[in-house]
């Protein structure tokens, strides 16, 4: 095999690999960290959203009941 299929042999082979893993591993924490703070953040939409829907069956003063006649 001609030397420049070989592409430095061994040693630029396991360089390769390394360089290839630490960018998976990167961009695997990376998507982690997305995710999580995405997740966070619309848990805490979901808490806002609960605490919005209280229910009131008050009737305010200056409204009228209405009074319909068949």
């Amino acid at each position: 095999m001609p030397k420049s299929k070989t592409r430095g042999g061994a040693t630029a082979h396991r360089k390769r690999v390394q360089l290839r893993n630490q960018k998976i591993s990167g961009q695997k924490r990376k998507m982690q960290e997305e995710y999580s703070a995405q997740m966070t953040k619309q848990l805490e939409d979901y808490r806002a959203s609960l605490s919005a829907e209280t229910k009131t069956d008050e009737v305010v003063s200056s409204e009228q009941p209405l009074n319909i006649k068949f």
